[in-house]
C-alpha cells in the first residue's frame, strides 16, 4: 500500500486487514475457549486489529528514516512483521524477529516466503521454567544494529524484563526507539473488579504456578505507566513519548448482556488517561 504512512487512517488499515492472509499460527483453534463467543471469522490479525492500527500509527511518527532495520522481540506468530512489511511499501524495511515460541516450520515460513529471520531467543533468563531449555540469553547481533524496535505485549510475561531492555539498547543504534505496549493495571476493568470484591489478579499466573513446557506463560506483572517509565529509564533509555490507549475491539465477538452492560458502565470512565485499558511507550536510546 502506497501512502503517506504518516496519516495512517483506521478504515483503510481494517481493509488491508481484511485481505490479510493468515499463516496456520495466526488462526484460532476451534477448541480454543477464549474464542468459542465469535459470532464471524478473525485471525490474530483481525483479532487485535485496533491494537495493531494505534501501535503502527504511532510507530511510523517515530520512524527517522525512509530506511530502517527493525527488530520485533516476542516476533511469534509473525503478524506485526508481517504487517510492517506489506502495508509500509514506502519504506525500505529490513525486518527480524526474535522471542521464544519459535516452531521450525515458522521460522522456515517466514524467512522463505517473507524474508524476515525469526530466532530462538530466552530474553527472560532467570525464569526458572525456562533454565533447562538451553536457548541463548543474548540477541545475535552486533552493538548499534537496530533503528527501531518493538515488544508488543510481552514484558508482562517476563520476571526479568531489565535484561530485554538492556539488550535491545545494545543492539539499537544511538537515537534508535523501542516501542512497548503492555495491559494497564490501573485500568477501569481492574478497579471494577476491586470494588465488587473480585481479584484484578485473574491475568497473572497462580500462586506456584510452573511449566516447563509452556513457552507462551500467562502473566508475571502488569505495570502503571509510571513503572514502566522507571523501568526504561532505570534501563539507560530516555522516554520520547507515552499513551495510554483503548484496544478492546469487539466486532468479532458475541456479546452477551451482561458483558454489555459492563462495557457501557466502562465508557465514561475513559475520559480519564489512567483508566484506559492499555499502555505505550517509546523509550530512546541517547544519540
Amino acid at each position: 500500500m502506497n501512502m503517506d504512512t504518516k496519516k495512517i487512517i483506521r478504515k483503510e488499515f481494517y481493509r488491508f486487514l481484511g485481505l490479510y492472509h493468515a499463516l496456520s499460527g495466526e488462526e484460532f483453534r476451534k477448541d480454543d475457549p477464549r474464542f468459542n463467543l465469535q459470532k464471524r471469522y478473525a485471525n490474530y490479525a483481525l483479532k487485535n486489529r485496533l491494537r495493531f492500527f494505534i501501535t503502527l500509527k504511532y510507530a511510523v511518527k517515530h520512524f527517522s528514516a525512509k530506511k530502517l532495520r527493525i527488530l520485533d522481540l516476542g516476533a511469534f506468530p509473525g503478524t506485526w512483521l508481517r504487517i510492517l512489511q506489506e502495508y509500509l511499501l514506502d519504506y525500505e524495511t529490513e525486518l527480524f524477529g526474535a522471542g521464544l515460541c519459535v516452531p521450525e516450520e515458522f521460522a522456515k515460513t517466514m524467512k522463505e516466503k517473507f524474508g524476515i529471520n525469526i530466532f530462538s531467543i530466552n530474553l527472560d533468563p532467570t525464569n526458572a521454567q525456562l533454565k533447562n531449555k538451553n536457548y541463548p540469553c543474548q540477541l545475535p547481533f552486533e552493538n548499534e544494529t537496530f533503528d527501531f524496535i518493538s515488544s508488543l505485549e510481552i514484558i508482562e510475561h517476563l520476571t526479568s524484563p531489565v535484561h530485554m531492555l538492556k539488550e535491545a539498547l545494545r543492539v539499537l543504534k544511538p537515537g534508535g526507539k523501542i516501542l512497548i505496549t503492555t495491559p494497564n493495571v490501573t485500568r477501569i476493568g481492574s478497579v471494577l473488579k476491586l470494588l465488587t470484591g473480585k481479584t484484578n489478579y485473574d491475568c497473572l499466573a497462580p500462586p506456584d504456578y510452573f511449566n516447563e513446557e509452556d513457552e507462551w506463560r500467562p502473566h508475571v506483572y502488569e505495570y502503571t505507566m509510571q513503572e514502566l517509565i522507571n523501568l526504561l529509564k532505570n534501563s539507560g533509555f530516555n522516554v520520547a513519548y507515552k499513551h495510554f490507549f483503548n484496544c478492546i475491539d469487539k466486532y468479532f465477538d458475541v456479546i452477551l448482556a451482561k458483558q454489555g452492560i459492563i462495557d457501557s458502565i466502562k465508557i465514561p470512565f475513559y475520559i480519564v488517561p489512567h483508566l484506559r485499558e492499555s499502555i505505550l511507550v517509546i523509550g530512546q536510546k541517547e544519540k
